[in-house]
């Protein structure tokens, strides 16, 4: 089970400088504590608010970057949520950028799902969050394979 505070270690482990937990708690967008398990949309909540250039931002940040729409209407939010419900998201890498309302999920197989609000397009030179493929696949994993005692589906036949 993937809870609040170990995911709060991955994240510095991999080089987030932020914590927007306290604000997301402040503004009612997290509501478990930190030994409770999270899902996919907590760890959507968290890991997009962490991209933010401050922890004041974080929030403000996170609502714009989650309704970032692509050209079929599907929320950024609503797409990262999924492939991490997915278990084997595919994905190459996340960016998301901070000068300006944009967002793109790069998948394995060569495709771009790129989000944004109606007139906004992103800039030439523009500052980016980028979250690997690798850790989201990570996550993805915690998400679906693991319980409190162990990984799903694998018996300790030492007990039997």
């Amino acid at each position: 089970m993937m809870t609040l505070k170990r995911f709060k270690i991955h994240l510095t482990s991999q080089g987030s400088t932020l914590n927007p937990i306290p604000t997301l708690k402040q503004s009612g967008l997290l509501k478990i504590g930190d030994n409770e398990a999270m899902t996919a949309r907590d760890v959507v909540s968290v890991l997009v608010a962490s991209t933010a250039l401050s922890e004041s931002a974080a929030v403000e940040h996170f609502i714009k970057t989650v309704n970032l729409v692509d050209a079929d209407g599907c929320s950024f939010g609503e797409a990262l949520q999924g492939l991490l419900e997915s278990g084997d998201p595919g994905v190459s890498s996340v960016h998301v950028c901070l000068s300006t309302p944009w967002a793109r999920i790069a998948l394995l197989n060569g495709n771009v799902l790129d989000y944004s609000h109606e007139n906004s397009k992103p800039c030439a030179i523009r500052q980016e969050a980028v979250i690997t493929g690798g850790f989201i696949s990570m996550l993805a994993f915690m998400l679906n394979n693991e319980t409190k005692s162990g990984w799903k589906g694998v018996k300790d036949e030492s007990q039997a």
